[in-house]
């Protein structure tokens, strides 16, 4: 987990910002959250408590499930382990990874590959 100090505050930063231009990006990060979600309640825990567990506070855990913050590769394998996934919500981490760079920057990364083949 990341924890800032800002004015003597802990602030805890579970992940990134979505870009609100990136329709792709959220409809991936609303799956990812869905599937946090199903497997939270099919354990049985609150949102508060699938918090304790993973060190993050409930409302970063709905924001994270409600796809308003890209989860860190590090929550998702914190997650992966509380909820027993079998590293089936560790594997997220490489789709959530390239939504967290703007989607012009993903664009031009696209681009740049296909430069390099040819």
């Amino acid at each position: 987990m990341s924890v800032n100090e800002v004015d003597g505050v802990v602030v805890e930063d579970a992940g990134w910002e979505v870009d609100p231009g990136d329709e792709p990006g959220k409809a991936v990060l609303a799956t990812v959250g869905r599937h946090l979600k199903i497997w939270r309640e099919a354990k049985g825990l609150s949102a508060a408590e699938f918090g304790d567990l993973t060190g993050y506070g409930e409302d970063m855990i709905r924001k994270l499930e409600r796809g308003d913050r890209i989860p860190r590769p590090e929550f998702l394998d914190k997650a992966d382990e509380v909820l027993g996934a079998n590293g089936l919500i560790a594997e997220m981490k490489q789709d959530t990874s390239e939504i967290r760079y703007p989607k012009p920057i993903r664009d031009l990364a696209k681009l740049e590959g296909k430069a390099v083949e040819f």
